[in-house]
């Protein structure tokens, strides 16, 4: 294993000492040409009004009170619960690729593949329990706008 990261760091510092001068020296005339500007114009800004600092903070409070408004606050709660239950699907799915993982590794150990199983049977069930938390929270939120 040492022999193939030591040929492989080799191989990548003898290809980079070849490209480096040159690319230095090209990215540095890229540079200087399109980032330095001796030209007092904006060429990105043909209308002054469009760059000013008042138009972005009135586009600012229209967006924030876009959201404001349209939003409530059980909106908020089912996009927090989506968000949440997305996050343990994946940590789920993490976790079932790690214990067939240690399936494949244990050299059919059997106490490492029970093990391993247990994890698999148990993030299978945790997964169903994810699918269907969104629909229950999903009726639970209806159920508190409805009886308003």
């Amino acid at each position: 294993m040492r022999k193939i990261i030591f040929w492989i760091l080799a191989i990548f510092l003898l290809i980079s000492s070849f490209v480096s001068d040159t690319q230095a020296s090209q990215i540095n005339v890229w540079w200087n040409n399109n980032i330095i500007r001796t030209d007092t114009k904006i060429p990105y800004c043909p209308n002054p009004w469009d760059c000013s600092l008042d138009k972005w903070i009135e586009e600012s409070k229209w967006k924030i009170d876009w959201i404001k408004s349209d939003w409530t606050a059980a909106d908020y709660i089912q996009d927090i619960i989506i968000y949440v239950l997305g996050f343990l699907f994946l940590i789920t799915v993490i976790i079932i690729i790690w214990a067939w993982a240690i399936i494949l590794t244990s050299a059919w150990n059997d106490d490492k593949v029970e093990n391993a199983k247990k994890i698999i049977i148990n993030c299978v069930i945790w997964m169903v329990v994810i699918f269907a938390a969104y629909p229950i929270s999903s009726f639970i939120i209806w159920i508190f706008i409805k009886t308003r």
